[in-house]
């Protein structure tokens, strides 16, 4: 498969606020909603284009909002935004609030003049004037702060900043005029669901919550003294074990002490090991000591890493869409934005890596050929014939010439050839030995990715499943099969394993196609709010930190 990679992450959907009304499209303007006051009611404050102007020369670093900033007032004739008749009012109260923890978002960079915003703040709390000479200044700088800080946390790096991280699920755009109306509207509008990917707010929590004991939880290394430790075992390695998983949350005693291994220990090894990607047995082999034993600082630059992933996703689609999570192994299947059900899939090596985009699923191929990518013809069926004349025969395949001509591979001096000359495609039959099994599935794309089936089905039950040469191979192809065709009368689940098991390569385009997401999170929340790790299996984690914290960040 072609390879391009960074990603889950993941991918993943969002999930905007409905009543911010707003889309993929870039007229901001057109997006908001603002119903404005009579002048002589609560607000009788305008403030002149010229000022706005003025503004922008004397604070230079916020020149890039002055466009977006002069179509936010002119939507709203100039009246002011964040101060009524009484002074600053409760929307820009709430905004400062959200300056002031500019921190908590997982970003490592600051807004140009938050000090400059507190100033202000404080000016304006402890006097009786509601406007002054001060308040043009601070009404602007409230409004460019906002697209500012709107850009960086629900937006995320800009986008010709990624680009070298083979990202390529299409980034999302927000109608900023129209969040900056939802919250003048509602001030509370942002307080419990910002407009970013749903996981974001969760994985938000576990980063407080994994910095507020950064600094007060013992994190001394775990140094086992025998090789395993099953239930049932006593050791004071045991006590310590117990007390890093309180810690982690995967225990709620309070008994940190025991050195027993007992059921209730057992219980949350388990958690532990599942949410870290491993075999849940119970037992605690050096694997899981390591995990345990990851510094909390790396927990929590992954926290961020994957944060920054959740603010580029694009908007949920309506129906039913598919997700893929690479460094999980896992593909999930959603029908109104609700999980369907989900399978276990073999993904990429990292020599032939599964690229990170969206697409849109389009057709099921039941008993499919396999026409064999020109690399792997190169580098590994030219060598195989030339070492066994017999080799396309015993593997199922044909040389197939112009026109759709089998060609007899009896008839083809194998040795006259290398990958850059050889002039025919080869193909693997339909059946059982087939590499792609008994169905594939399509989602056009320049990358030559695409799901199928598979007979090496033991690969399933491997906790690394990064095997393939990009394509994604799925563990249970006949429920695809039957969800994708669900509404569909002419293909019933009978029709679809007759078809399947056909011998007949057979073509069917959905009556609709199915969004798919290839993401890459390797840091992620369970619906039953647990916090999940897997390893960072491309190096794109180590990419973007770089990247995020660095000085050129921005």
């Amino acid at each position: 498969m072609k390879f391009i990679a960074a990603g889950a992450a993941v991918i993943l959907c969002i999930l905007l606020l409905p009543s911010c009304k707003m889309d993929s499209h870039t007229n901001e303007v057109a997006g908001a909603d603002m119903q404005l006051v009579e002048p002589d009611s609560i607000n009788s404050n305008y403030i002149d284009s010229n000022e706005v102007h003025r503004f922008f020369t004397e604070f230079s670093l916020l020149k890039n909002q002055e466009e977006r900033v002069l179509k936010f007032y002119a939507k709203r004739n100039f009246q002011y935004a964040w101060f009524d008749n009484r002074g600053l009012n409760e929307p820009a109260r709430n905004f400062i609030n959200m300056i002031r923890n500019y921190g908590e978002e997982g970003v490592s960079d600051t807004l140009v003049y938050d000090t400059l915003v507190t100033e202000w703040y404080t000016h304006y709390a402890g006097s009786s004037a509601s406007l002054d000479s001060l308040s043009s200044n601070m009404e602007v700088m409230l409004t460019a702060q906002f697209f500012q800080y709107a850009e960086r946390i629900w937006g995320g790096l800009p986008e010709e900043k990624t680009k070298d991280l083979d990202w390529y699920i299409k980034r999302k755009r927000l109608p900023y005029i129209a969040l900056l109306d939802s919250m003048l509207q509602r001030p509370e509008f942002f307080a419990s669901r910002t407009p970013v990917f749903r996981q974001y707010d969760s994985l938000k929590k576990w980063l407080q919550y994994y910095r507020s004991i950064e600094s007060t939880a013992p994190w001394p290394t775990i140094i086992s003294d025998k090789k395993k430790y099953e239930p049932g075992d006593s050791s004071p390695v045991i006590a310590q074990i117990r007390k890093r998983l309180f810690w982690l949350k995967d225990i709620n005693s309070n008994d940190t002490s025991s050195n027993h291994y007992d059921a209730s220990l057992e219980s949350a090894v388990k958690i532990f090991q599942s949410t870290h990607g491993l075999a849940a047995d119970g037992h605690i082999g050096q694997q899981t000591i390591d995990l345990l034993n990851k510094p909390l600082q790396k927990r929590i630059e992954q926290i961020v890493v994957n944060m920054e992933r959740c603010r580029w996703v694009p908007a949920q689609p309506a129906g039913d869409y598919i997700v893929v999570n690479i460094p999980e192994f896992v593909l999930r299947v959603y029908s109104a934005d609700t999980l369907s059900w989900q399978c276990n899939v073999v993904v990429g090596k990292t020599s032939t890596q599964t690229v990170i985009f969206n697409g849109d699923l389009k057709y099921v191929v039941f008993a499919p050929y396999w026409n064999v990518p020109s690399s792997i013809i190169a580098n590994e069926i030219l060598p195989a014939c030339k070492r066994n004349p017999g080799y396309i025969n015993s593997h199922n395949m044909e040389v197939v010439g112009a026109g759709g001509k089998v060609i007899s591979p009896s008839s083809i001096n194998w040795s006259s050839y290398s990958g850059g000359n050889f002039p025919y495609l080869i193909r693997q039959k339909p059946g059982e030995r087939n590499s792609l099994g008994l169905v594939k599935f399509l989602f056009p794309n320049e990358y030559s990715i695409y799901f199928h089936d598979t007979p090496s089905k033991s690969l399933f039950a491997e906790e690394k499943r990064s095997f393939s040469h990009g394509c994604i191979r799925v563990s249970d192809p006949l429920r695809l099969a039957e969800f994708l065709l669900r509404n569909d009368s002419t293909w019933t689940p009978e029709k679809i394993k007759a078809a399947m098991n056909g011998g007949k390569e057979t073509y069917v385009t959905l009556n609709k196609t199915v969004p798919v997401f290839i993401g890459y999170l390797t840091c992620f929340v369970t619906p039953d709010g647990r916090l999940n790790f897997r390893d960072d299996i491309y190096g794109h984690d180590k990419r973007l930190a770089a990247m995020m914290f660095s000085d050129s960040a921005l």
